[in-house]
């Protein structure tokens, strides 16, 4: 039998239940597996609660360590399983089979929130103590549809240009950091907003996050449609800090307009006042023009600003500092770019790179770039001038 099925009934949106752990029996002793926040011991007593969720509706459930509140002396872990299927078993190892729609030890106070996409169910709320913890908790659950720009399935549309403060007391914490590393996103264990916005082509996303007093948030931006917490993130931007501004973009050169999902993620904890600004805007790219991979097949360049990538190219010149080149051994991919000058003007070429490189200026003819062999060319010869950033 699983200690599930004797569980509390709470009503959602009623009064703070106010228990403790002291004296309970300990039924849950699970590790961190299967989305569990595990009780590392098998002294600490636990309460399991029940609270019917129906469908497309979210749970809300918050846990404090005490009736006032706030964190008090003793360590709390705080788990919600769907449904009695996945509530494990009253057996020796107290129930391993144990399969949590979500689980949290730390902040205080702890908060836990499930989207029911499905069918009618139970969730079940587990109160356990960390190791031997144990001591007085309250908990708080709301059950209803999630507001608009809470969840990614209906973010509320950021206008371009047009800066809007956020308020977070009505979110939830949604999405959680498990997705912060592996997918490029940066997530953090506070209430979350997410909007949407639309990219032209040739355009450049700067997304800004101005945080209120005591608040520290992060972007993440993903692909209009991606499945928010799992998908992988197209940029993201964190000062690492209360109070930092915060800043991700994102260039669109895909041929098309696209629509991207901006997450506004906070270390804003429920019962904690909170807001930031966001601000989104674009602006014109540099038309993309990669150089050609060598002298004798250039690419042409007019007078303006251009941007290019190394990106496939290899390493066709590989020359030491002679000849008035300047060289790099070994050095990196190359590509090259041809530029007219009429008689009696003058020729200035800036680089500004992303990484190590240099940049060197030849006379034509293309035999001037030496004979391509395996060391490069070292026959490079007749620079006009060469150039390092460092």
């Amino acid at each position: 039998m699983s200690p599930c099925q004797s569980a509390m009934v709470l009503t959602p949106g009623s009064s703070t239940f106010v228990g403790s752990t002291v004296d309970a029996g300990n039924a849950f002793q699970f590790p961190d597996v299967n989305a569990c926040q595990g009780s590392n011991g098998q002294a600490a007593g636990d309460r399991v609660f029940a609270v019917a969720v129906g469908t497309n509706q979210r749970l809300v459930a918050t846990l404090t360590n005490g009736t006032d509140g706030g964190d008090t002396d003793w360590d709390s872990t705080f788990n919600l399983v769907a449904g009695l299927s996945n509530c494990g078993a009253a057996v020796g190892d107290g129930g391993t089979r144990l399969v949590c729609a979500a689980g949290v030890d730390d902040p205080e106070p702890q908060q836990l929130v499930f989207m029911n996409t499905g069918s009618a169910t139970t969730a079940y709320l587990i109160v356990d103590g960390y190791a031997s913890g144990a001591g007085p908790f309250g908990l708080d659950v709301s059950v209803g549809t999630p507001p608009s720009s809470d969840r990614c399935e209906s973010p509320a549309p950021l206008v371009l240009n047009a800066p809007v403060t956020v308020s977070l007391a009505p979110l939830a914490n949604d999405y959680l950091p498990s997705a912060t590393t592996a997918n490029s996103c940066r997530l953090t264990e506070g209430r979350d907003y997410v909007a949407t916005v639309t990219v032209a082509n040739n355009q450049r996303l700067t997304v800004t996050s101005v945080p209120g007093a005591g608040v520290d948030t992060t972007i993440s931006l993903l692909a209009g449609g991606a499945t928010c917490g799992v998908s992988p993130c197209l940029s993201a931007g964190d000062t690492f800090g209360v109070g930092g501004t915060d800043i991700a973009t994102y260039d669109n050169r895909t041929g098309a307009p696209q629509s991207l999902l901006v997450i506004v993620d906070s270390n804003s904890v429920v019962g904690s006042a909170a807001s930031f600004t966001l601000t989104a805007s674009t602006t014109a790219l540099f038309p993309l023009l990669n150089g050609g991979e060598t002298c004798a097949a250039p690419t042409a360049l007019a007078n303006g600003t251009v941007t290019g990538s190394l990106s496939g190219f290899a390493n066709d010149f590989a020359f030491p500092d002679t000849n008035l080149c300047l060289g790099k051994q070994p050095s990196g991919p190359d590509s090259v770019y041809s530029v007219s000058v009429p008689a009696g003007l003058r020729l200035v070429a800036t680089l500004a790179p992303t990484f190590d490189a240099h940049l060197n200026a030849v006379l034509a003819p293309a035999s001037n770039c030496g004979v391509l062999q395996a060391d490069g060319g070292t026959a490079l010869r007749d620079p006009l001038v060469s150039h390092e950033q460092v």
